[in-house]
Parts: C-alpha cells; sequence; structure tokens
C-alpha cells in the first residue's frame, strides 16, 4: 500500500477560496469614522510623555549628554546598575576604541568618566536616588 504525506494530500471536502478582507474592513472602518477618507486631517495628542530619565545634575551632565546620545540615549546610563568608577572608565574606552566614537578626545572621556564617577557608582548612585523612586524601606 502506497503512503502519502499529509502535506500532499487533501480531503476532498476541503476546498479552498481566496477572500477579500479589504472592502469588509474599510465599511467596518467608514461606519466607525462616519465620514470619508481625507489626507488632510491634522491630530493632536498632547504632549508625549519622556521616559528618559534625567541626568544627574553636576559638573560635565552637558558635555555627557551632549556626547553620550550622539550614539544612544542617555537611559543606557541613568538604567544601568551602579557600576564601580574602573567600570565606567573602561565602559567610556570600549566607546571609544570598540564602537568608534572616536569623536570623544581622551580630556573629554576624562570628564565623562569622573561625571559618571561622581554620580552613577554604588557609593553615590543610592545617595542620590530621590525618595519618590527609591523602593520601600531603603533609606
Amino acid at each position: 500500500m502506497p503512503t502519502t504525506s499529509a502535506a500532499t494530500t487533501r480531503p476532498a471536502s476541503a476546498e479552498f477560496t481566496p477572500v477579500q478582507y479589504a472592502e469588509q474592513v474599510r465599511g467596518v472602518i467608514d461606519r466607525i469614522t462616519n465620514g470619508p477618507y481625507t489626507t488632510d486631517s491634522s491630530y493632536a495628542i498632547g504632549s508625549v510623555p519622556q521616559d528618559t530619565p534625567a541626568l544627574a545634575d553636576g559638573e560635565n551632565v552637558d558635555l555627557v549628554r551632549a556626547t553620550c546620545s550622539v550614539c544612544h540615549a542617555t537611559t543606557f546610563i541613568t538604567s544601568q546598575p551602579p557600576l564601580p568608577a574602573a567600570t565606567w572608565h573602561d565602559e567610556v574606552y570600549k566607546m571609544k576604541e570598540k564602537y568608534g566614537a572616536t569623536f570623544i578626545s581622551d580630556e573629554n572621556a576624562d570628564k565623562i568618566i569622573a561625571y559618571l564617577s561622581a554620580h552613577y557608582t554604588p557609593e553615590t548612585r543610592r545617595a542620590e536616588t530621590p525618595d519618590a523612586v527609591r523602593p520601600a524601606g531603603q533609606p
């Protein structure tokens, strides 16, 4: 008895009929909007919430914001766990040497590292965490 795969056989009762949904969907949309489509509409959604926490205020914050945001959002800084100063040094130089941020001079890299070390290390991050976002029970 020959064998056949399920992929190549179709029961006789299964007829395939293509269905066009575009007109059906458009009819539903037309009934909801109560009007014809136009290309001259404008919509106001209000202000878009900023999901990027602000960088901590401090010396060279503008340099950090301007330099680092050339390649990535500053959320990459604020969302990191607190890192030791030596790790921030390695991260900044990794950006320069491995990821192509060659526009950062060594002098500016040192300023960026000093800023990050002053605000985003285990010792400094906890002190600057606002009460509103500090976990309950944390000093």
